[in-house]
């Protein structure tokens, strides 16, 4: 169990390292994907009368994680594959990752969080 613990701690490391690199260099910046989410969620909360309160934004989080750590569980064979593809799967997987990354984005807005600097002072102070 520890050594599973360990290989996922690492891939989560891997993985925070890679989307960081990837935005700040490959894609755009945060401030650029955050506006283009922000764009999308006022858009799908008119759509639909959803009133975006402060607990709204985390709340709407926790379903997302929560769907994230299903589509995980299938991701890794230890959940329902629902007549899916593994290549299904995966996207599935995919597609839950950047709603969670999404949310993450729209909270610190909502809150007035910059979130590159938080990022810088949390995390990539290790990288110096």
């Amino acid at each position: 169990n520890s050594a599973l613990l360990h290989i996922k701690r690492n891939n989560f490391f891997s993985f925070l390292k890679f989307f960081s690199i990837i935005l700040k260099y490959h894609f755009m910046d945060i401030q650029e994907i955050q506006k283009k989410i922000a764009t999308v969620s006022d858009n799908y909360a008119k759509h639909c009368s959803i009133n975006r309160d402060d607990d709204w934004y985390i709340l709407k989080l926790q379903e997302e994680i929560g769907e994230l750590v299903q589509n995980y569980l299938s991701f890794t064979g230890r959940g329902r594959k629902r007549e899916k593809t593994d290549e299904e799967i995966k996207t599935d997987f995919a597609n839950e990752l950047a709603d969670v990354v999404g949310q993450v984005l729209l909270l610190a807005q909502h809150h007035n969080i910059n979130i590159e600097e938080a990022l810088e002072r949390k995390w990539f102070k290790y990288l110096k």
